[in-house]
């Protein structure tokens, strides 16, 4: 009897020693979550307690799974935002924010694009341990905004709502409708397709879906749905001069508007049509014969006389094939702060008022250049130019070629893609295009053509030594990594390669749409990145686990990586290492034992 007694004592005891480390390990769990490099995980699963403070994406009655975000405390007792991405549970359909929740999983630090944030990786799970104070959910069409626009940046409101506004604009990429609600922008991002046919430029709407702050910009979310509730009066007569928008005032003056234009918050409207007068300053895209529309920026004046530089985005009239800077112009349509810039939305029309006298066009080779390096941020040198340089790199992306003129680099970017093929690193060529400084960029833009004046002497042009110059194909894995890595950028091994090696850093989740998944692995001490790769495994690669690559092995912009859709197979998954594994056998071994001691015991 003592012998059993004593045996359940030491399991009543283990189990407690477990528990308790579990929950003291929580912040030191929280503080090496925080230490964590880009793309590296915390070895084995993990649990952590946390207060919901965020939905980021609404409940998925298909997947079953919701991402927000908890607040948990590290070991200095400070408040941090970890997110649960895609977490499954019986509860996720109800969570919400003030909940208490219990997370388990692979905790990663992750980082794509403007995204860097530490979370529980896609899978984890959950239970509630205690629901938060039920929170009134926003009714009327002013508290809808008032919380939308309060969102911080990449959550949701939780739940569905309906919001009725005025059409502002319509993008067919991605079946995209602007509409203004109580003075503020709201973006329906992928309109059920039908109703995104049906509506047009000024009808007033009703949209019903999920509403969502995604990288700043207030919106609801795909599939959001619209109801027409009285269509524009008269769409034909948008453009015509002579008459005046309705909603505004006759006692508003142009600098009234411009003062409320300037006082917008990003992503803000200005209800209603307005007009405005000013003088063309700076050209920021060229004429598009297709659209029939061109982009410019106008100085205008507030009530202080000050000058202020408004956008006028994809304006179309009469003459925007010829419109250029010094032109009086008179703008009309909808104007919005679009992330910090104030515009005039697409689908604005103008009018010349006086035809002004353009600036000089620089002639030389050094003039163009210099002109070129003095744009403004934005804008674009009015015309068409030639430069003659030598090139410096090309890269695979965007057909991008970098070349010297006159001691400075220009990019030629999405390079006409038969002059693109003929030129290589140290011809002397001459390109052909619109100049413009694309975010501190000086580069000739789109469809810019080029001609070799020249073709670099291949023995100047220092080539690297790799094993496709020879006639044998590298076959071992030693000589397979020899070449890739003796590769120079935009260079391409001939032919199918495989590598295994262990994944270190998941680059891309998988993404459902495309299949591909795109991450780094270890081989023979070399790093590779596997760029979107495809296979029934893709879904389930993990760091640690042992993988194989088949498909093109590139070099692109420095990094050698298995090309666009090569195949992967798991050829091994990791196995957790860590101690918590040991520790929840441990426990499971106590409870047998304490189950075994009672039930022995019940039995005498």
């Amino acid at each position: 009897m003592k012998k059993l007694v004593s045996l359940a004592l030491v399991a009543v005891l283990l189990i407690a020693c477990v528990m308790t480390v579990s929950a003291g390990e929580e912040e030191e769990i929280v503080d090496a979550a925080f230490e964590l490099a880009a793309g590296q995980s915390l070895s084995g699963s993990k649990t952590l307690t946390g207060v919901v403070k965020a939905i980021v994406t609404p409940y998925n009655s298909e997947y079953k799974n919701v991402t927000v975000n908890i607040t948990v405390k590290n070991s200095a007792g400070e408040d941090k935002v970890i997110q649960c991405y895609r977490m499954q549970g019986e509860d996720a359909a109800t969570v919400g924010v003030g909940d208490t929740i219990r997370v388990t999983g692979i905790i990663k630090h992750y980082v794509d694009g403007n995204k860097d944030l530490i979370e529980f990786d896609a899978k984890c799970t959950f239970v509630t341990i205690a629901k938060g104070e039920e929170q009134k959910p926003p009714e009327t069409e002013e508290e809808i905004l008032a919380a939308a626009f309060a969102l911080d940046v990449n959550t949701a409101l939780a739940g569905t709502y309906s919001l009725t506004g005025i059409v502002t604009s319509k993008t067919d990429s991605n079946s995209q409708v602007h509409f203004t609600v109580g003075g503020k922008d709201i973006l329906c991002y992928r309109m059920n397709s039908e109703n995104y046919a049906e509506i047009g430029v000024g009808d007033k709407i009703t949209v019903t879906g999920s509403i969502k702050n995604y990288n700043g910009t207030v919106e609801f979310d795909s599939g959001n749905t619209a109801v027409i509730v009285e269509k524009a009066q008269s769409e034909e007569s948008s453009g015509e001069e002579s008459s005046e928008p309705a909603s505004q005032p006759e006692d508003e003056t142009e600098a009234d508007i411009v003062d409320a234009a300037f006082a917008l918050g990003k992503g803000e409207s200005l209800n209603g049509s307005k007009t405005l007068t000013g003088v063309v300053s700076g050209m920021v895209n060229p004429y598009n014969e297709t659209e029939k529309d061109v982009s410019v920026n106008m100085k205008v004046k507030g009530n202080d006389g000050a000058e202020k530089i408004i956008q006028c985005y994809l304006m179309k009239g009469d003459d925007a094939a010829t419109v250029g800077i010094n032109d009086t112009i008179k703008v009309t349509g909808t104007i919005k702060n679009y992330n910090g810039t104030v515009e005039f939305d697409k689908g604005a029309t103008f009018v010349t008022v006086k035809k002004g006298t353009p600036p000089a066009q620089p002639t030389t080779e050094q003039a163009i250049v210099d002109a070129a390096y003095a744009l403004p941020k934005g804008e674009i040198l009015p015309g068409t130019y030639t430069l003659t340089g030598t090139v410096t790199e090309k890269l695979e992306k965007d057909n991008q070629v970098k070349m010297t003129v006159a001691g400075k680099e220009i990019l030629c970017f999405k390079m006409e893609a038969q002059s693109y093929g003929e030129v290589g690193k140290g011809d002397k060529i001459a390109v052909t295009g619109v100049l413009k400084n694309y975010n501190g960029t000086v580069e000739f833009i789109s469809g810019c053509t080029a001609q070799i004046i020249e073709k670099a002497d291949p023995s100047e042009v220092s080539e690297p030594e790799t094993s496709e110059t020879s006639a044998q194909k590298p076959t071992t894995e030693k000589e397979i990594l020899a070449a890739a890595f003796a590769l120079a950028e935009g260079e391409e091994l001939e032919g199918t390669y495989s590598l295994t090696g262990k994944v270190t850093k998941i680059v891309e989740k998988y993404q459902d749409k495309f299949g591909n998944v795109t991450v780094l692995f270890e081989v023979g001490g070399k790093t590779i990145k596997a760029f979107r790769v495809v296979g029934d495994d893709a879904p389930d690669i993990e760091v640690g686990d042992k993988i194989k690559v088949t498909g093109k092995i590139i070099n692109y912009q420095g990094t050698v990586e298995f090309d666009k859709d090569s195949a992967v197979v798991i050829v091994k998954k990791n196995t957790p290492a860590s101690g918590d594994s040991g520790i929840a056998v441990f426990a499971v071994v106590a409870v047998l034992a304490l189950a075994g001691a009672v039930a022995v015991k019940k039995a005498k």
